[in-house]
């Protein structure tokens, strides 16, 4: 699930008083060189088809401004652009808007650009600048391998606000960006094959948004889920026994029995940030938004990828959105055995609390002994109706 990167530019270009406004390659209302947006539109002024037509009637902007453009091209940075007569907030905006409609601007695997040799496409950058802007010295340097000097220099000019100012910080270099491009495809996971929706107007018509919940404490989202029963639906199930087409078997983590269920039923949900799990005991959070499911968790599985030098110091508890706590491992009592990849939350989280929300994980070095790093974790899911 891509949502552990989604809004980092535009959270960005918003946040105005964090971006040094006398920095070449930025303008005056925050967007900067090196994110998606300015890409698209230095490549949209700078094409052959905008003409002094396309400004002046299709954007459309000022005619002053459209006459102006035109004669200052071509363009190196959105601050040349912004410095352009008539040129303002209004019209970046409008420009900003069109070269997205006429799919200028980059997203997902489309290449950003090339820094100091090394490509990046927009997830990957999106991935980096998340890594670089969050993670702690100790994961840039065990985990990414950066070199000592570019992790100082990282850490004195967070926040990074795009890869232009990454590339351009001291001691990064093209060693640097290729180690942190390799240190990210890793960890982009698959796009959802079900579309994300606000509403039902946004599914087809033989479907509905389920499951909305709110996401990132900004936008209600749920997921597109078709109507109607499917043949087999609540058939008994196992592993010897499986569904029909288009239905899972579900249930089997918890109670024993399955039952077939359709596939929107179930989904998988990852959290691909990087947390460095020290000595002091202090709890390592981090959580997945579980959306697009029925009404109550029925499976609930994670897949932890986890590091230390001693996980028996380590507890490690899912919370479900009721704030409801089930232990998966409890290191001190887990003396002899060794640390799995794969847990079953049971716990005290009840089947029938609610599915959809914020899940947390909470990772403690109650033993004191040792650091690590939770890597990644996913959490595979199954509901029902209730």
């Amino acid at each position: 699930m891509k949502r552990a990167f989604v809004g980092l530019f535009a959270v960005l270009l918003l946040a105005g008083a964090c971006v040094d406004q006398t920095e070449v390659g930025t303008s005056q209302n925050g967007l900067v060189d090196g994110v998606p947006e300015s890409v698209g539109l230095l490549a949209f002024l700078n094409a052959p088809s905008t003409t002094f037509a396309v400004l002046d009637d299709e954007v459309p902007l000022d005619r002053r401004a459209a006459t102006n453009l035109m004669a200052a091209r071509p363009f190196t940075s959105v601050a040349q652009v912004d410095a352009v007569k008539y040129v303002g907030e209004k019209s970046l905006a409008k420009l900003v808007e069109f070269a997205t409609a006429q799919g200028f601007v980059p997203s997902g695997s489309d290449v950003l650009g090339s820094y100091d040799g090394v490509e990046f496409t927009v997830d990957q950058a999106e991935a980096a600048l998340r890594i670089v802007n969050e993670e702690s010295d100790g994961v840039l340097s065990g985990e990414v391998k950066l070199d000592s000097r570019a992790i100082n220099s990282i850490l004195a000019a967070r926040p990074v606000v795009s890869m232009d100012h990454l590339a351009g910080l001291y001691w990064v270099g093209t060693k640097g960006l290729e180690r942190l491009r390799d240190y990210v495809t890793n960890f982009i996971p698959e796009p959802d094959v079900r579309a994300d929706c606000r509403h039902h107007g946004e599914c087809a018509a033989d479907e509905r948004c389920r499951g909305i919940t709110e996401i990132g404490r900004s936008v209600e989202y749920g997921k597109c889920a078709p109507l109607g029963s499917l043949p087999g639906y609540w058939d008994d199930c196992s592993d010897s026994n499986p569904c029909q087409d288009n239905l899972f078997c579900s249930g089997q983590t918890w109670g024993g029995g399955g039952w077939c269920s359709p596939m929107w039923m179930q989904d998988t949900f990852y959290n691909e940030t990087q947390r460095f799990i020290p000595q002091d005991g202090s709890i390592v959070a981090t959580g997945v938004y579980v959306y697009g499911q029925a009404s109550v968790p029925m499976d609930i599985v994670l897949d932890i990828d986890l590091s230390h030098s001693n996980p028996h110091d380590l507890t490690i508890t899912v919370y479900d959105p009721q704030g409801t706590d089930a232990v998966v491992w409890d290191g001190p009592n887990m003396t002899g055995q060794p640390f799995p990849s794969t847990f079953v939350a049971m716990g005290n989280i009840s089947r029938d609390d609610m599915v959809n929300g914020r899940w947390l994980l909470r990772v403690v070095n109650v033993g004191g002994g040792g650091t690590g790093n939770l890597h990644k974790w996913n959490m595979w899911i199954s509901s029902r109706w209730d």
